[in-house]
């Protein structure tokens, strides 16, 4: 992932009104981290988990090659190496992140 990717990524539910309320480390072993996103109010919190195991170690957040919201993992988002799909990757993501909190 790029810095790119990431920053997107953070964007993407401060659009919807929510923001990034705590960053948190992943479990270790296919969690790299976990953004914990909620509204500015403290209602409809989520977690965003981030993954990456490669040869059996977790890599960094930065170097993780997708995300999924813990709490519906449909809702997720591969950050491709083909710059010309990742605009296309992110507005399927939004939307459907959309979907799902209606609220």
């Amino acid at each position: 992932m790029s810095d790119i990717h990431l920053n997107d990524i953070r964007r993407s539910p401060e659009k919807a009104h929510w923001k990034v309320v705590e960053e948190l480390d992943g479990d270790g072993y296919s969690v790299s981290g976990v953004w914990v996103v909620e509204r500015p109010d403290g209602t409809s919190r989520f977690h965003l988990d981030f993954q990456r195991l490669d040869d059996m170690r977790t890599l960094p957040i930065e170097q993780s090659y997708g995300c999924a919201v813990r709490e519906s993992p449909q809702v997720s988002c591969y950050f491709s190496r083909q710059a010309r799909s990742w605009p296309q990757e992110l507005a399927d993501f939004e939307k459907n992140l959309k979907m799902w909190r209606q609220d």
